[in-house]
């Protein structure tokens, strides 16, 4: 039984380290579609930035301080797929791997946080809803 649930663990690690790297990834694509080095018509880029620009729209929000807001996700982003991948390996080599995966799942249960609480500041109640499901989805 406790290979079964060492099974299922690595399987959850690995569903979150992929999915940190879809999403890492398609936000450095549409990244780089707004500063030019790719067409405005690439097929896999995310367009959060363009979320983030509607949402932070109710308080004026300078261009500048959107970028860097974008900037700052896909940096928290790229940490969990370090965090993640890095949980998936040393979960594979040395037993329980907790040390590994603690950090991963924190980095990740923040990042919906500050989702969360920024979609209840910009009043964007169907982000949150997605936000609020990843978060319990972690938690699992």
């Amino acid at each position: 039984m406790p290979s079964n649930c060492r099974a299922i663990k690595c399987g959850l690690i690995c569903f979150w380290a992929i999915w940190f790297t879809v999403v890492f990834a398609s936000n450095v694509c549409d990244a780089l579609v707004q500063i030019g080095m790719l067409p405005a018509n690439w097929p896999f880029a995310s367009g959060n930035y363009a979320a983030i620009v509607k949402v932070t729209a109710r308080y004026a929000v300078p261009s500048a301080v959107s970028g860097a807001l974008f900037v700052g996700v896909i940096l928290w982003e790229g940490i969990g797929t370090f965090l993640f991948w890095r949980a998936v390996f040393v979960g594979r080599r040395a037993g329980s791997g907790r040390d590994a995966m603690y950090p991963a799942f924190g980095c990740g249960l923040a990042l919906m946080t500050a989702f969360v609480i920024t979609d209840e500041v910009c009043i964007v109640y169907d982000l949150e809803a997605s936000h609020l499901r990843l978060f319990i989805a972690m938690l699992v």
